[in-house]
This record gives C-alpha cells, sequence and structure tokens, in this order.
C-alpha cells in the first residue's frame, strides 16, 4: 500500500501528498527506512544536538567505519535536498574539502 492508500479515511488531496513529500526526501515515491527515521528525528525534541548529531552520524555510517566516505555525504545531501545528483555531488566534495581536515577520505564524528 502506498502512503496516500494508509489515509482513504479521507479523500487523498494536495495536504496528504505534501505531508508524504515530508517524508519521501529523495523524491522517489516511496519512503525508506531512512527517510523515515531521518523525519522521526525531527520531531524528537528529548534528544540533545550532540545526540541527534551522533544518530544522524551513525545513520550515515553505513561500513561503520567511524568515517563518512564521500558516496555517504551524498546520500547523506540526498536525503535532505531536492537538487540534481550532479549538484549533491559539488556539494558533497565541498563538504569533504572543508570537513577533511587530515585528508583522510573521510569525516569523523568529532
Amino acid at each position: 500500500a502506498t502512503f496516500c492508500d494508509l489515509l482513504t479515511v479521507v479523500e487523498p488531496t494536495g495536504e496528504t501528498k505534501q505531508v508524504f513529500s515530508l517524508f519521501d526526501s529523495d523524491g522517489s515515491g516511496k519512503v525508506d527506512i531512512r527517510e523515515l527515521v531521518l523525519s522521526f528525528s525531527n520531531f524528537v525534541a528529548a534528544l540533545s544536538i550532540e545526540e541527534r548529531c551522533r544518530f544522524m552520524f551513525d545513520m550515515f555510517d553505513v561500513d561503520r567505519s567511524g568515517f563518512l566516505s564521500l558516496s555517504e555525504v551524498e546520500c547523506m545531501l540526498m536525503g535532505n535536498h531536492m537538487q540534481s545528483r550532479n549538484a549533491i555531488s559539488k556539494k558533497a566534495q565541498t563538504v569533504m574539502k572543508c570537513a577533511d581536515t587530515d585528508n583522510s577520505g573521510g569525516i569523523t564524528h568529532q
């Protein structure tokens, strides 16, 4: 079932589609677990900024290396920005240049 199918109690409107788009950050028409968790994490006021950062870092550190690689940064940006893949790639390279101060090819949590 699609998100809008689940909301058939009310007639699907622009509002239901707009709510869905808040969760479907990559515009795929589907909400994957990362998109769901990212969306919910925005509503967890009990977590400190540090705890939210750690949560997000751990979610995107797919290989559990303790570092975010360029491809992991790209995935993170794809989930948060509505831009083309090329624009995301350029933004990720800029982030890496600024944050990877030791030129290790990764960004640590700290």
